[in-house]
């Protein structure tokens, strides 16, 4: 891809930064940790309470990103926004491909329609850095860069384990077409499970703590839930182009059915749904499986929405063509409302989400030395914030609980620090939580929003 766009999507991310400012989302508070102790060579992957499993790739992402200081957080929104840009270039260029243009701008639409996506855009989740990485895998596939592809696939891998497969096949076929890059696949391969599962040993002491976290803060899903989200992973109507596209597909002249079926639409349509059904199976097994792990695949079918448009209007010639293209504008009018309504509820969320001066409550004179000085937990009263609250503390995940569920936290005895907002709970009260067995409760710093009060605990070396 040339310089020039790229540089143009980076400054349109840059500008929504100061249009749009948002902080990340809950979850990429704990990349940006990890990220930092990736640097620091003190990395620490046991979720504690926050309840995030660990995925290699964003940590290494953010890895660089720590050496920006307190710009990291803005850095990371900035990284997801231009990857979210990214996609729709490359979601065009691959429609284009498969059909005309017409092709690219419908799946431009298409994918700026898909339910949750841009809400994973405005949380700064991962998926869009995943949807770029998937989307490239595509574009440079078909362009004939066949090793940039892979490198892409390899990158799309350490983010969902339900690509592992993907990259197996894709591995295989590479290293039979292209000798030279067997070294580079070998490595590939062998780097998927080396990031995974080492980095989470050396990081929590077992290698299967992500796994483990992941089925944790699963809630019961039955196989019936998990395919009523990959269902719902496109609206209703553009499923009827995707069924467009594959019915053009297996009718194109070929001369062997394998040369059909290895059609760039029916071969997308075929990996998009592979990767649904993957998450669906995964979420029948009791993993967790949110609405944005189908986001991905969704993304992924967008130029074949695009192509079914095109050949949807096919029979239609002159006037009666642009009669149709007004259907299909208004169609995606409800549509539209209705991911606008998802957007503003996801936006709704955020100031909850904001430090509304926590980080400069942590940065005050004692509150972070107390923390880190005393080896119990630290408790804070919004467990929206607990991502926020370690990394504004630099400390291990496991020392940061919520204050309503103290009496099972672990640890001399429960918390020893607190954080409230201000107004929520006061000296007297937190007495009267905590019981009689602490004492010396005493307020280490407060501002508008918070207010930080230690327990009394014995003297010990700090710890993270």
């Amino acid at each position: 891809m040339r310089a020039r766009p790229v540089l143009a999507l980076l400054a349109l991310a840059g500008m929504s930064l100061v249009l749009w400012p948002a902080p990340p989302g809950y979850d990429a508070w704990i990349w940006l940790d990890w990220g930092r102790d990736l640097v620091h060579l003190t990395l620490h992957t046991d979720p504690g309470s926050t309840g995030v499993a660990w995925k290699p790739l964003p940590a290494l992402l953010a890895a660089p990103l720590s050496l920006a200081g307190s710009a990291a957080p803005e850095l990371w929104v900035l990284l997801v926004r231009f990857c979210a840009l990214l996609s729709l270039l490359l979601a065009y260029k691959i429609g284009t491909r498969l059909a005309d243009r017409f092709a690219g701008v419908v799946a431009v639409l298409a994918l700026l329609l898909l339910p949750d996506y841009w809400g994973v855009v405005v949380r700064a989740d991962a998926e869009p850095i995943l949807v770029a990485l998937a989307l490239g895998a595509v574009e440079l596939h078909l362009g004939g860069r066949r090793r940039a592809a892979f490198a892409a696939i390899f990158g799309v891998a350490l983010i969902r384990p339900e690509v592992w497969p993907m990259l197996g096949l894709y591995a295989l076929w590479l290293w039979r077409d292209d000798p030279r890059a067997r070294p580079a696949v070998a490595a590939a391969v062998a780097a998927v499970p080396a990031l995974w599962f080492g980095l989470d040993w050396l990081g929590s002491g077992n290698a299967l703590t992500g796994p483990g976290t992941a089925r944790g803060v699963a809630r019961e899903t039955s196989a019936a839930d998990a395919l009523g989200k990959a269902a719902e992973a496109l609206p209703a109507p553009l499923w009827a182009f995707v069924a467009v596209a594959v019915f053009h597909g297996l009718n194109a002249p070929a001369a062997t059915l394998r040369r059909r079926l290895a059609q760039p639409v029916l071969a997308i349509t075929a990996i998009a749904l592979a990767w649904l059904a993957a998450v669906v199976v995964l979420g029948a097994l009791g993993y967790i499986g949110t609405e944005r792990f189908v986001v991905a695949p969704a993304c992924l079918l967008c130029p074949v929405i695009g192509a079914g448009a095109t050949w949807a209007l096919a029979p239609f010639e002159g006037r009666w063509r642009v009669a149709a293209a007004v259907a299909l504008a208004l169609l995606a009018i409800p549509l539209a409302l209705r991911e606008r309504d998802r957007i503003d509820a996801r936006i709704g969320d955020l100031p909850a989400l904001e430090s509304d001066g926590l980080a400069d409550l942590v940065a005050a004179d004692g509150v972070r030395d107390a923390a880190l000085a005393c080896p119990g937990r630290i408790a804070i009263d919004d467990s929206r914030l607990l991502a926020r609250l370690v990394y504004e503390l630099d400390a291990s995940a496991n020392r940061v609980g919520s204050l309503l569920t103290l009496p099972q936290l672990p640890g001399s005895g429960g918390a020893e620090v607190i954080i409230a907002r201000a107004g929520s709970v006061d000296e007297r009260e937190l007495t009267g939580m905590l019981g009689t067995g602490f004492s010396g409760i005493a307020g280490l710093a407060s501002n508008e929003r918070w207010s930080a009060y230690a327990l009394s605990c014995p003297p010990g070396r700090s710890e993270r």
